[in-house]
């Protein structure tokens, strides 16, 4: 009885082996790079509630802010009946928007200041501790997304901003504007607090 012969290519094995060991090598490098480029980006906080809401403001004209996927934009609403007999149409016209990278959680429509004229209050989450000029002594902007208050005035076809703060001190997980114009800040330890305009900027009051 002859029994079959299997003849083994020991150099054709060995090469088969070593291919797949620098392919097994060159995934792991791949996948320590990708854990390490993910490790080293900026992540916004779990705990921030993102809103998505609308809000009408009358200032001679009728305004609508939008705020949807951490974006504001505020548009100017006209009702349009320049023909007689059929259904006058809402017409929208954008006037401004959000700057880009800033991403806006939530935001307040009240009179911070006082002046009786109506302002827009925006929690927004960036990049760095400042804006484009920073204090002398910091020589370098920090990479992590901060938190931040922004004030815009609103006038008839005019968003202009009044303040921009720097990084907060606290984490602003929830917040409201009452009749008086003072604003009632709750962190995420669940501390309260009250601020109002004084001057030229938000002081605590409490």
């Amino acid at each position: 009885m002859k029994f079959p012969i299997k003849t083994i290519d020991f150099e054709s094995e060995g090469s088969a082996r070593k291919a797949a060991g620098i392919a097994i090598a060159a995934a792991a490098v791949i996948v320590i790079a990708v854990i390490l480029f993910l490790a080293g980006r900026p992540v916004l906080p779990s705990w921030i509630v993102w809103q998505d809401k609308a809000q009408g403001v009358s200032v001679g004209d009728q305004m609508i802010v939008h705020l949807r996927g951490k974006e504001v934009v505020v548009t100017k609403v006209a009702v349009d009946n320049t023909n007689p007999g059929e259904i006058a149409s809402t017409i929208e016209e954008t006037l401004w928007h959000s700057e880009d990278g800033v991403r806006v959680s939530d935001y307040l429509i009240g009179d911070i200041d006082g002046d009786s004229n109506p302002e827009m209050l925006l929690l927004v989450w960036k990049q760095g501790s400042y804006g484009q000029h920073r204090p002398f002594w910091v020589s370098e902007d920090t990479a992590k997304y901060t938190q931040h208050i922004y004030i815009y005035s609103i006038r008839k076809d005019l968003i202009k901003p009044v303040w921009m703060s720097s990084e907060l001190e606290m984490r602003i997980k929830d917040w409201s504007l009452d009749k008086s114009g003072h604003l009632h800040i709750t962190d995420t330890d669940g501390i309260s607090t009250v601020w109002g305009w004084v001057s030229w900027g938000l002081m605590r009051l409490d």
